[in-house]
């Protein structure tokens, strides 16, 4: 009996000495998954629906990726409307599905996933002052969301649902599904693994900095996107805010790959509503 009585104090001091060390581990790998993922944007997915309905005579309220995506489903013969809030939820299921991924999450790891997002935005924040260093720029970088958005005379609250949706939809539409096809694309060409998830990166951050340019529905026609780009080129006092959103697309795909989708949603979420709503309210 002392035998095991020892045995059996010797496993349980084991436990609770590995145990913080392997909750890091288990915490790091369950926020990358696609599952966890889901839980965490569902609420912010909720709220932009439902803020979106209920403010559909601001136009404004909708994000343009959004809209964008809703555009080529008409067009494509998928007009469905409620088809489209359910599009980042049923590509997270696919990657759930598909990939056989575990079931596995906890409220402790959706609000770790909150922190990292919270992180990574001031992260963001820190390189925007750093980029505005480099261009004559009369404005703060403080000033400039990641989503275009014009004055808005009602308040914050459409404000605050465009961010929401910006977060979701340039998310899903950039890092989701852009990025993970133009590295598929890559090595379907033999290019070489790291050289392909670089190639992916860039593809997809310059595709996110030229889109929010681009004054048309067909968002990635060849004419629209040199048309954008020769309008950056000719316009020195843009060169500041299509230089900063081509590195947060760098660092949201660095988030997606390293750290999963659903902190790449919060960071861009967070990071919009610091600067759109909190700073601009200060102000």
């Amino acid at each position: 009996m002392s035998s095991l009585g020892f045995s059996l104090s010797y496993k349980i001091l084991n436990i609770q000495m590995t145990s913080p060390e392997s909750a890091r581990c288990e915490y790091w790998s369950t926020a990358r998954e696609p599952w966890p993922s889901l839980l965490f944007i569902l609420p912010f997915l909720v709220v932009y629906e439902v803020g979106a309905i209920l403010h559909s005579q601001i136009p404004a309220s909708r994000n343009g990726a959004d809209l964008w995506i809703r555009q080529l489903g008409l067009e494509t013969g998928f007009g469905l409307e409620w088809l489209f809030p359910l599009l980042a939820p049923m590509l997270l299921m696919l990657w759930q599905l598909c990939g056989r991924r575990p079931w596995k999450w906890s409220v402790e790891t959706l609000s770790g996933m909150f922190a990292e997002s919270l992180m990574f935005a001031m992260l963001l924040v820190m390189i925007g002052q750093l980029t505005a260093l480099a261009f004559p720029v009369q404005q703060s970088a403080l000033s400039l969301t990641l989503n275009s958005l014009p004055h808005l005379s009602t308040g914050n609250i459409p404000r605050v649902v465009s961010f929401l949706g910006a977060g979701i939809y340039e998310e899903m539409l950039f890092r989701l599904t852009i990025l993970p096809i133009s590295f598929v694309a890559l090595r379907a060409m033999l290019v070489p693994p790291r050289v392909a998830m670089v190639g992916s990166v860039f593809i997809s951050s310059w595709l996110f900095a030229t889109a929010h340019y681009v004054n048309s529905a067909a968002l990635f026609a060849p004419s629209e996107l040199s048309l954008a780009m020769s309008t950056v080129l000719d316009r020195p006092e843009l060169w500041f805010s299509y230089t900063f959103r081509f590195f947060a697309g760098v660092l949201f795909s660095v988030i997606f790959w390293v750290r999963g989708f659903g902190i790449a949603v919060g960071c861009h979420i967070l990071y919009d509503l610091f600067v759109g709503v909190v700073l601009s309210g200060i102000g």
